[in-house]
């Protein structure tokens, strides 16, 4: 995961059992301060 200038990225990879990729994952998102 990363933040910086009130966003954040985070990344994940999905796994078979067997060790082969399946899925890659990005997420982005806003950070504000609430209230």
């Amino acid at each position: 995961p990363a933040a910086s200038g009130a966003r954040g990225l985070a990344t994940g990879r999905v796994f078979t059992r067997e060790g082969r990729l399946v899925a890659s994952v990005v997420q982005e998102g806003l950070i504000r301060r609430l209230g």
